[in-house]
């Protein structure tokens, strides 16, 4: 067993890796191999007044999780199982003073197809208790304030070009992710003139967000401008002016005037894109478009 803390999701060397039985050296023994998890939901019973039973209360929304790391390490001198654990604590020091920057792997989600790290909040807990000179047995708690297990790396979907509007494209993300993913939805000018634009996805099963999208309007991007990418990150909240690659970025968030940020659904997404443009003599003309969206998948 192996637990691993990155400083980003995609990083190729880990931040710390925890001893275990298939990674000490010579003269060590143990490792950092019980991991336990508590995932929360914000519902509760109450009593129902003046009636047998009870009534649930809260949002039924996922509260905070919090995962518990315990071992033992039996090293070769107290010195060197104190240098051991010295690293250990700055690496859980780091997470504490770098909210959300640190990612956790535990074992079970180290390999394909799963390749998943959390997002740490913060660590509660770090007891040590020495059992000989050269022996300890260690306890950790770490604080998740974001509850979901988050891929190591982005799915994309496209590119796709559409030349008409309004235009129609199905994204299937499978059905065992969670139940809403935050993309990074691109679109890039490639035809015409794109003054503005509505997206919806019509798979979203909340009644009351049937219609969810963005408006957007008041721009004018042109394929031989050096910025004709609108980038609209869910996650960041952000909308941004940028060239093909997402660099040079300049913030349009003040063109956005009503709707929510895209979201994704488990399963097929069937977004509807309607595209503004207007030529110089203030008639429509086709826009011709790219679409990319990225999608770091998330799970319970």
């Amino acid at each position: 067993m192996t637990i691993k803390l990155f400083d980003h999701p995609t990083a190729s060397t880990a931040l710390y890796t925890f001893p275990s039985a298939g990674n000490m050296a010579a003269g060590w023994s143990g490792g950092m191999e019980s991991m336990g998890e508590d995932l929360q939901f914000r519902t509760e019973m109450s009593p129902r007044n003046w009636s047998p039973g009870g009534v649930m209360t809260g949002d039924s929304l996922l509260g905070p999780r919090s995962i518990g790391i315990t071992g033992f390490m039996r090293g070769p001198s107290h010195a060197e199982v104190q240098l051991e654990l010295n690293e250990m604590k700055n690496a859980c020091y780091r997470a504490n003073h770098n909210w959300e920057t640190v990612w956790l792997q535990l074992t079970q989600y180290s390999t394909s197809p799963f390749n998943q790290v959390y997002r740490v909040g913060g660590v509660s807990q770090f007891a040590v208790e020495w059992i000989t000179d050269v022996a300890v047995e260690v306890t950790l708690q770490f604080e998740l304030t974001d509850p979901f297990r988050y891929s190591r790396y982005e799915t994309t979907y496209g590119p796709t070009q559409r030349a008409s509007t309004p235009a129609t494209w199905t994204i299937d993300l499978g059905d065992n992710v969670a139940f809403t993913q935050l993309p990074i939805l691109l679109v890039t000018v490639i035809g015409g003139r794109l003054s503005g634009m509505m997206y919806r996805n019509n798979a979203v099963r909340r009644p009351s967000y049937a219609t969810s999208g963005l408006n957007m309007d008041g721009f004018d991007i042109r394929p031989s401008y050096a910025r004709h990418t609108v980038r609209i990150d869910s996650e960041a909240g952000t909308v941004d002016l940028c060239r093909e690659d997402e660099s040079d970025r300049q913030n349009i968030i003040s063109k956005v005037w009503s709707g929510d940020f895209p979201w994704l659904e488990p399963g097929e997404n069937t977004l509807y894109f309607q595209f503004r443009t207007a030529n110089i003599n203030d008639t429509e003309e086709n826009v011709a478009v790219k679409l990319t969206a990225k999608v770091r998948k998330r799970y319970l």
